[in-house]
């Protein structure tokens, strides 16, 4: 590295923990003779540093408004319970609605599948 050039993409990648070994010793031995680099180098870390800070006050706000909302989601739930409860009580005991029915088709007739249990009637046993 020649004295007068100013390795900016070094101190990035410095920075974010992607600098080689040898490149990170050429590096400092540069910063050691480089007053604008150092400060460059200080800047950077000082803004990483704040936008580290502002990433975790960020979560710790996300978390704060998540746990106020706990009592309310709490009670939410306590409600839709009570009201299924309450329309299961209405409609005889039970809140779902019917089976529904669906029809199949194939493009292809399905073979016919013989279902013999032991309440099935001697006449359909017969093939």
């Amino acid at each position: 590295m020649k004295q007068y050039e100013h390795p900016e993409e070094s101190i990035s990648a410095y920075i974010d923990g992607e600098l080689p070994e040898e490149e990170t010793r050429n590096l400092f031995r540069h910063l050691g003779t480089c007053g604008e680099c150092r400060g460059t180098l200080s800047s950077l870390l000082r803004l990483r540093s704040s936008l580290l800070a502002a990433e975790r006050e960020e979560r710790s706000s996300v978390v704060r408004r998540l746990s106020l909302s706990y009592p309310a989601a709490a009670a939410a739930a306590v409600l839709i319970v009570a009201a299924t409860m309450a329309v299961a009580s209405l409609t005889g005991g039970s809140a779902a609605s019917p089976p529904v029915r669906t029809a199949y088709t194939a493009a292809q007739p399905l073979p016919a599948v013989y279902v013999i249990e032991p309440h099935t009637p001697e006449s359909y046993r017969t093939q």
